[in-house]
């Protein structure tokens, strides 16, 4: 008895016990997942990993995350952490609403700009975009000397750069604020056309939204008044976060 037992010990260890005792079922996806692509159940199969190999954070149920979207570019089989998901819902309160931003506002906007972005305002003053033709152009010293012997011209040409072409704007940030959507002139939503990088897009970014209050549009708004545009830029992958500059 005490040798049948044994035996079916030993089998049962290494059939099932040490799967058990070492390794985690663990959800992954069954195929890549592009950035903003919604969570369904059917997305999910299982893969074995040693205890010892489990990231901090990782999804133990597919469940929790059923719904939200993808943050970022996320390859099958790999384990999944809480932190590449976000609420597909950007409206998170009554005050914040999606308001377009007139593209007369703008002076500077990137074209890898996509949804969910976290952008940033730089304002730029009237005096900065105002400088005269004259004083924008490149100063040019040229003098030419006609070789007789070869009969070509050659021009020295010294450039000199005047100091008043460099944009004067602010270096603190005036808003920041989440892209709700980059629109082209058809209406239609810019992406990116490769799952991993912004190399490529189906459009060219004509409207852009974000996600405000009606007092941060006022705040925006006040500024463009007094003759400013905004550079806006952005921070790949960055928090869902709307902040106000009202304080300064």
């Amino acid at each position: 008895m005490i040798i049948v037992s044994l035996a079916l010990a030993m089998w049962w260890w290494e059939v099932d016990g040490r799967q058990r005792a070492f390794y985690v079922d663990v959800p992954v996806f069954k195929n890549d997942i592009k950035r903003g692509e919604l969570i369904k159940d059917d997305m999910f199969t299982t893969v074995k990993y040693e205890k010892d190999q489990l990231i901090d954070n990782y999804i133990k149920e597919q469940k929790k995350i059923i719904g939200l979207e993808a943050k970022q570019f996320i390859p099958k089989n790999i384990q999944l952490d809480v932190h590449f998901f976000e609420s597909p819902d950007l409206l998170t309160d009554e005050k914040h609403m999606n308001w377009k931003i007139p593209n007369e506002w703008i002076y500077s906007i990137p074209n890898s700009l996509r949804r969910k972005d976290q952008i940033v305002f730089y304002e730029i003053d009237a005096e900065s975009m105002n400088i005269k033709d004259k004083d924008k152009k490149i100063q040019i010293d040229a003098t030419s000397k006609v070789s007789e012997d070869t009969e070509k011209r050659q021009v020295l040409i010294t450039q000199i750069q005047d100091e008043k072409n460099k944009l004067q704007g602010r270096n603190v940030s005036i808003y920041t604020a989440v892209v709700s959507y980059v629109k082209d002139s058809a209406n239609r939503e810019v992406v990116s056309t490769s799952p991993v990088d912004r190399i490529d897009a189906n459009s060219t970014i004509k409207d852009l939204e974000i996600i405000a209050t009606k007092e941060d549009m006022d705040l925006l708004s006040a500024i463009v008044s007094k003759g400013s545009k905004f550079i806006i830029g952005y921070n790949d992958g960055g928090s869902a976060i709307n902040e106000s500059k009202n304080s300064k």
